[in-house]
């Protein structure tokens, strides 16, 4: 992104898998969020599960406009989650990455 006028970017991405999602041992139904500049999707929930998560959920933001200087200060989001069915979600664990670190990664397309 050369100036500070708006761009059309494209945030491509996918969760495999989660390990270690229960603290105590006890099944747990997990699910992830993934925030990135105001888009949002969401794995399907997993029931039961102790230790491995396999999600294989992959999805694309494709229409964020951000300027260089956004660009370099902009993040995707993943959120980690117990699903409850009559209360709220409860955060297991969040991770965020810079999208600017992403682009300067060996084999970013």
């Amino acid at each position: 992104m050369a100036n500070n006028s708006r761009q059309r970017i494209i945030v491509g991405f996918k969760v495999h898998n989660a390990v270690n999602v229960s603290e105590n041992g006890e099944a747990i139904d997990p699910i992830c969020y993934i925030k990135c500049q105001g888009f949002t999707s969401k794995t399907e929930v997993k029931k039961g599960k102790k230790g491995r998560v396999k999600f294989e959920h992959g999805d694309i933001f494709s229409n964020i406009f951000l300027s260089n200087d956004e660009f370099n200060q902009a993040y995707i989001e993943f959120d980690l989650a117990e699903a409850r069915t009559w209360f709220q979600n409860v955060s297991i664990g969040s991770a965020r990455i810079q999208l600017a670190q992403v682009r300067k990664r060996k084999g970013h397309q």
